[in-house]
């Protein structure tokens, strides 16, 4: 099927529609998007070639037929095409299970080569990882060699991305899975070499799988360099005939990433506006040079790195958050203050300045509340209470007096009305009784003066006038008193 917008096809759409496997809706599309494109005509054309020339073991009507036995696996349907050849769901008789067939050899395979094969598969079925497509087998059949695999129902990452426009979250989610996938692949010691969102399985179940590994398993040791695989995700240094490794499957990963995420290849104009944070930019960047030593060292670091920049777009997301949260926040109090004071202001109008603050309900829980005390001069202190208030509410509805003109007013300080009633209710029931009376003159008579050291309480002394007052004199006495008092005599 065409591309959204009229783009030219790949390898895998040519194969697919020279296979005959499409459906009708699909190659019309192709059929009239061929018409116009050159291009195209000459790459459908070389599928066809490839497909259809008799020496890959396909026949010209899509490959194997319905029904055919390959080992203990009978050919149901042609699921899927590519570059690579044709991919078949088969049954297995022995053990009654579903599994896919794939072509990873087109024929003259040699016996050392099919031992090679079979050594490479054995170590792929040895990579066990939820992100993996499992391998089964390996079926040999007039020198073709075919790879049993997992069989995956749902569809590739490809036609996932084109069913709606993704999220970027959700795009580096899934492109993360399939990197921890492609990091079992190199702890086995093997390399992809063709990874592509076609190549990107997401099953019914919404996982994420690592498929297709004809070109990891089909290569020759001797000549594992060199530029096999689908040209848009190639590493340059494999163009250069340098071997391939972790780091060109890392180069391919990066190039299907930034193709899913801004709707073009590399180096290419966006084709669609993408919010990426710019700590996932520059991890693709970095897995998108040229020199294969200025890379991640890994996978596992690449991955590392996608995880930070995603943790980083979340951080800023809440940041946003909490600040539209605080705005409104901010806008609800205003708006409620706002609120108060009119009501305030039309309880005003309507003659009840103090409707919820000082009513009928607020007196009889006070009184309440003061009579519950206990004290004996309770019941005296709550009409003191209502006569405070109705002067102090006397006095805040009369008019005020005008100033005359020149004076400054003075700043007082008024209470709001709950803090003057609770303030009355306080001091009243903090009234002297009479027993701490007699308690505080007992301590003021024990209060001893520190100027003349006597028990007698302190008092101010008056103020020294300029002219001192003459001394006021004397009687003198009678009769010097003796020191010494006379002793008296024995009877």
């Amino acid at each position: 099927m065409a591309a959204p917008g009229g783009s030219c096809l790949d390898a895998d759409q040519a194969a697919a529609y020279a296979a005959r496997a499409l459906g009708d809706a699909a190659r019309q599309a192709i059929d009239e998007h061929v018409d116009t494109c050159a291009d195209c005509r000459r790459l459908v054309s070389e599928a066809a070639r490839q497909t259809g020339d008799g020496s890959g073991g396909y026949a010209s009507d899509g490959g194997l037929p319905r029904g055919t036995r390959l080992g203990p696996y009978v050919i149901e349907a042609v699921v899927d095409a590519g570059g690579m050849g044709v991919v078949y769901a088969a049954r297995d008789a022995r053990l009654g299970r579903e599994v896919a067939l794939k072509a990873v050899r087109d024929g003259g395979a040699t016996g050392a080569e099919f031992a090679r094969i079979v050594s490479e598969a054995a170590a792929m079925a040895r990579v066990a990882h939820p992100n993996v497509v499992a391998v089964h087998d390996v079926v040999e059949r007039d020198g073709a060699c075919y790879l049993a695999m997992e069989l995956v129902r749902g569809g590739s990452v490809r036609q996932w991305l084109a069913e709606r426009p993704r999220p970027w979250r959700e795009i580096v989610d899934v492109f993360a899975a399939a990197g921890e996938g492609l990091a079992a692949v190199h702890a086995a010691g093997l390399v992809h070499r063709d990874v592509k969102p076609a190549n990107l399985l997401r099953g019914d179940d919404g996982r994420v799988r690592i498929a297709d590994f004809g070109l990891a398993i089909a290569a020759e040791p001797a000549s594992a360099g060199g530029a096999v695989g689908t040209p848009a995700y190639i590493a340059p240094e494999l163009r250069c005939g340098e071997p391939a490794d972790a780091r060109s499957d890392q180069y391919a990963l990066c190039v299907a990433l930034h193709e899913a995420l801004y709707g073009a290849l590399p180096g290419r104009p966006p084709a669609r506006p993408a919010a990426v944070p710019r700590r996932i930019a520059a991890t693709l960047e970095r897995g998108l040079r040229a020199d294969p030593a200025a890379r991640f060292p890994s996978i596992r670091a690449l991955l590392d790195e996608l995880a930070a920049g995603r943790r980083a777009g979340r951080v800023a997301w809440a940041v946003a958050l909490g600040a539209v949260a605080a705005a409104l926040a901010i806008g609800a109090a205003l708006a409620h203050r706002d609120a108060t004071t009119r009501s305030a202001m039309a309880a005003c109008e309507a003659g009840e300045p103090l409707a919820g603050i000082w009513d009928a309900e607020r007196r009889r829980d006070i009184e309440g509340a003061l009579r519950s005390t206990g004290k004996p001069f309770a019941d005296a202190t709550w009409p003191r209470v209502q006569v405070a208030r109705g002067q102090r509410r006397t006095r805040s509805s009369a008019t005020p007096r005008a100033r005359p003109p020149g004076s400054r007013a003075r700043s007082r300080r008024r209470s709001s009305w709950p803090g003057s009633t609770a303030w009355a209710i306080a001091a009243a029931s903090c009234a002297p009784s009479p027993s701490s009376s007699r308690a505080a003159t007992r301590r003021r008579r024990r209060t001893r003066c520190p100027r003349h050291a006597c028990r007698s309480p302190r008092r101010a002394r008056p103020p020294r006038s300029a002219v001192r007052p003459p001394p006021i004199p004397r009687a003198p006495r009678s009769a010097p008193r003796c020191a010494t008092p006379a002793r008296r005599s024995a009877p």
